[in-house]
């Protein structure tokens, strides 16, 4: 779309219609609001795709698991080493 066919149709809106940015903002928010219970619900119908989000939500939530405990023990490990040695690791 063109320039000139953005403009047009943008003054149709707010003019003729009376239609602002904030109103067609709050339509779509209502219309969202409508149909996320609706698509979530007729995805769920699927087992499949019921199995599937599930899986890549446990999937997700085991991930971050991991990684809060890799960092922990990165963590102890380097406060321990730091506590018992007097070393200083140099990265060139």
């Amino acid at each position: 779309m063109d320039r000139e066919t953005y403009v047009a149709i943008k003054n149709v809106i707010k003019n003729e219609l009376k239609i602002t940015r904030e109103d067609i903002i709050e339509i779509i928010r209502e219309e969202v609001r409508k149909e996320i219970p609706r698509f979530l619900s007729n995805t769920y119908k699927d087992e499949g795709i019921k199995q599937l989000i599930d899986s890549l939500i446990a999937r997700k939530i085991d991930d971050a698991l991991k990684n809060k405990l890799t960092d922990g023990v990165s963590t102890a490990i380097r406060k321990v080493f730091d506590e018992n040695y007097s070393m200083q690791i140099v990265k060139k």
